[in-house]
């Protein structure tokens, strides 16, 4: 699955996301939002979900920019340092950040830690609620098995 930038802050696209059982989700934020932030909102999905996220932030450096053109963006008031990561399916940062520099980030994936999250909460699974709530998308249920 995959998301941009503040895509995270809405909730039904993540559930139905979630719904289709991303096991890899790819977190992409363009930069200007706090590094705090977007780690915040990718864990959180992560562990909701129960799945690894790769989070790759914009890395925008004053020597990137023209000389000229620095005066139109300053760095400090728009953060753009990166701060690319790998997040585990409890919702642990495995690898990295990468702040304010390039590299490759490697790390080990296990299903078997997917399902072992899964087994603790499983958010549109055996947690989901599908005596209360009835999601929908497009008319179909995203519940895998809606109650009779």
């Amino acid at each position: 699955s995959g998301l941009n930038c503040w895509e995270h802050q809405m909730v039904l696209p993540g559930y139905a996301l979630m719904s289709q059982g991303t096991q890899f989700h790819a977190s992409v934020w363009p930069g200007g939002e706090p590094y705090t932030r977007q780690t915040f909102l990718t864990q959180a999905f992560c562990s909701q979900a129960a799945c690894y996220g790769i989070m790759a932030g914009g890395l925008i450096r004053e020597e990137d920019i023209p000389e000229r053109f620095r005066k139109m963006l300053p760095l400090r008031a728009v953060p753009r340092t990166g701060d690319s990561a790998i997040i585990g399916p409890k919702g642990n940062i495995i690898a990295g950040p990468l702040h304010g520099e390039e590299g490759i980030l490697v790390a080990e994936a296990s299903m078997d830690e997917i399902r072992s999250a899964k087994a603790w909460l499983d958010v549109c699974g055996h947690y989901s609620r599908p005596d209360i709530f009835d999601v929908k998308m497009h008319g179909r249920s995203l519940h895998p098995h809606p109650p009779e």
